[in-house]
């Protein structure tokens, strides 16, 4: 297994949700001096599927999509959300911290909404709990 395309598959599917192989090849290449083809990956996809699965990944539709999206039925819709709006591109330090499912980029915006539910109730679990769900809705 080449365990840097599959940090890289697993990591866009938990920063994106979905990501065609397309994609996933364009931001390898971009970050790696080691350059991969659409086929090799297509193959490191194949060969890794219960990987894959194991952290919550499927291959759809020349895609990856987070598990998560399938289970709850909700393929088309998230299709639907991206239109033409660019990717946001991490640097790859940042990009490969996606690999754990529960990663996300703490901003000075989430830190002043964590505040402001604190400032509420004086309750620091609740206000980080809020300020989770309003993240992840």
């Amino acid at each position: 297994m080449n365990s840097m395309i599959m940090e890289y598959c697993i990591s866009l599917v938990n920063l994106f949700g979905i990501v065609s192989l397309d994609r996933i090849v364009y931001i390898y290449n971009l970050q790696n001096d080691d350059q991969i083809s659409l086929d090799e990956l297509k193959d490191e996809v194949e060969k890794n599927d219960n990987y894959l699965r194991d952290n919550l990944a499927i291959v759809k539709d020349h895609e990856l999509v987070a598990l998560e999206i399938i289970m709850l039925g909700d393929y088309d819709k998230e299709k639907g959300y991206k239109g033409d709006i660019p990717y946001y591109i991490p640097k790859k330090e940042e990009l490969l911290k996606y690999t754990d499912y529960t990663y996300f980029e703490r901003t000075s915006t989430y830190d002043n909404l964590v505040d402001f539910f604190y400032e509420l109730d004086n309750d620091i679990l609740k206000a980080e709990e809020l300020a989770n769900e309003v993240r992840i809705s």
